[in-house]
């Protein structure tokens, strides 16, 4: 306001809407990320100091630079948002979020968990995720490895075995798995999903002025369309110009791989219509462990047929939009989004 006297004259109104266009657009995480193989953060590939994200994720849960401003900004702010008692989980214990405007995501997978020894907490935190989400009328957001693994290498040849003798694919059978608590009733009908995970180094300054961040640097995580080839683009300048690209190989070969926005956006196309097979597929090792009772003619539920002791794959194998039951089926499955994620961290990692 020193910058702008005239700021205090204008009406009411119309500084409550300057105030609201000030609020950050945010990707609010209930839990710390973890990208790679270590919990919560990442070893750079030279051995050295890892990245926690700690600091990035207790920022990005703190209430909005407008809520302390003055009295009339924060209580625009207040009317925007509030603190969610999401409970402890991964460090994260409340969360500020604001509904209309704001994501809630999830960074927890099932495997982090099995692998420290955790059995405790590899109990599925995915059902009171989605009821909270739906509680506070939020879009759920989820990373892309609790339906099935995006590999940004993969060749779209390559086939899925659906079968329930698969140990990797055991998880579909465990009750509170993604695909059990989707495939509820009042389950979300829109779920993004992180299909790519990246981690941007820079100062604050370099943030704000970047203009990639939120108009004061506050919207630390970004989730934009995988098929947002000027938004890639754009992040790939800022990370030449900010980043040790020399230490982050990783970055420069995801940037690289998306730059080429064809096959990219194809691998996210491709990876959606696995997922939702995959959706559809443990519904049909549901209804053939009940005998595939009241359903006509269950051996053209896929295209080519499965019949017997058969398994489907994928690609091989794909629903018969004409049989009925999968008709029925493959309307219940949620629409996935896939998204681009890039994190902000300002520490001297």
């Amino acid at each position: 306001m020193a910058t702008f006297p005239q700021f205090s004259a204008l009406p009411p109104e119309l500084r409550r809407l300057i105030w609201r266009h000030c609020l950050p657009r945010r990707v609010a995480e209930v839990d710390i990320p973890r990208i790679g193989n270590e919990p919560m953060g990442i070893f750079y590939g030279d051995g050295s100091k890892e990245c926690l994200l700690r600091e990035t994720s207790r920022r990005n849960a703190a209430p909005p630079t407008v809520s302390r401003v003055c009295r009339e900004s924060r209580e625009v702010a207040l009317e925007a948002g509030h603190f969610l008692h999401y409970g402890a989980f991964q460090g994260m214990e409340n969360i500020w979020v604001q509904p209309a405007r704001d994501v809630l995501h999830l960074n927890w997978e099932r495997e982090w968990c099995i692998a420290d020894g955790d059995m405790a907490g590899a109990e599925s935190a995915l059902p009171y995720f989605f009821s909270r989400a739906a509680k506070e009328n939020m879009i759920p957001s989820v990373c892309a490895d609790l339906f099935l693994p995006f590999d940004i290498n993969r060749d779209a040849s390559c086939s899925d075995n659906f079968s329930d003798e698969d140990p990797d694919d055991a998880r579909w059978f465990d009750p509170d798995s993604v695909d059990e608590v989707l495939l509820v009733e009042n389950a979300p009908k829109i779920v993004l999903v992180a299909v790519v995970l990246m981690l941007l180094h820079s100062t604050e300054t370099e943030a704000i002025d970047s203009g990639l961040f939120g108009l004061c640097g506050e919207e630390r995580i970004q989730m934009i369309d995988f098929d947002d080839a000027p938004k890639v683009s754009a992040f790939f300048e800022f990370w030449k110009e900010t980043a040790n690209s020399q230490r982050e190989t990783s970055s420069a070969t995801y940037f690289r791989d998306m730059r080429d926005s064809d096959e990219f956006q194809k691998k996210c196309q491709d990876w959606v219509k696995r997922a939702k097979i995959h959706l559809f597929g443990h519904l049909w090792f549901q209804a053939r462990s009940l005998g595939f009772a009241g359903i006509d003619d269950p051996d053209n539920i896929w295209v080519p047929a499965v019949t017997g002791d058969m398994v489907p794959w994928n690609p091989t194998n794909r629903p018969n939009l004409d049989h009925p039951w999968a008709i029925q089926q493959w309307a219940r499955l949620p629409r996935l989004v896939p998204k681009v994620v890039f994190i902000q961290c300002s520490e001297s990692c």
